[in-house]
């Protein structure tokens, strides 16, 4: 079987298309972000039938933390630079560590505390040099989708027995449920979107959060 480490290095590199595309995208970051999960779920659901009903109070929050995820960092990446709210959304990590002492029972050492104080120094420095209104709510939304995957990342690492692929699937359902009916009255996007988007929800969001799931 494969090194978990190796198909993580895989998933982060998938992942990292989407500040660009999603910046490439005209339509706004509602129609961006349902119709990538639309994309994902259908994905999900050809490939691996995931079981939707019934459904546990975990899966329901592992769901709702990973829509909350992919939303927050669409429209992060809408009103911020991607730069901005990728490495935002990084600071997931951070989170665990904090969060995991209380949830996971796991210590904090040294190293952990030293990378937090750098991660919130660097932090401030992204929101001096967002000045604007939506930079700075872009730079919010962007630490809410770090948040929110870490909640996702303590969730499915404390609760094995739970199908983390049951709860990608149906995150990705509420989020094209949450943000279509209200997007699309916005704005179709062309078919050079569609494309993107079509790209996006597999490569970018269906594969690496399958990857994720298997290591």
């Amino acid at each position: 079987s494969m090194d978990p480490r190796f198909l993580l290095v895989i998933a982060a590199l998938f992942w990292s298309s989407g500040g660009v595309l999603i910046k490439s995208v005209e339509a706004g970051p509602l129609a961006v972000a349902g119709l990538r999960s639309l994309v994902a779920a259908l994905c999900f659901i050809i490939a691996f039938r995931p079981k939707l009903w019934p459904l546990t109070k975990i899966q329901v929050a592992g769901a709702l933390s990973y829509a909350a995820t992919v939303l927050c960092f669409v429209t992060a990446t809408k009103w911020t630079s991607s730069a901005n709210a990728i490495l935002l959304q990084s600071t997931a990590p951070i989170h665990v560590a904090l969060l995991g002492s209380i949830y996971l029972k796991e210590k904090i050492n040294r190293i952990d505390w030293i990378t937090i104080a750098f991660v919130f120094v660097g932090m401030l420095c992204f929101f001096q040099g967002q000045m604007s209104l939506d930079g700075m709510r872009g730079n919010v939304l962007g630490l809410v989708s770090g948040l929110a995957f870490a909640i996702f990342i303590l969730i499915t690492r404390k609760h094995h027995n739970q199908s983390s692929i049951t709860m990608i699937a149906l995150g990705n359902i509420l989020a094209a449920v949450l943000t279509l009916p209200f997007a699309l009255q916005q704005q179709i996007p062309s078919v050079a979107d569609f494309k993107i988007l079509f790209f996006l929800g597999v490569f970018q969001l269906a594969l690496p959060y399958a990857l994720y799931s298997k290591a």
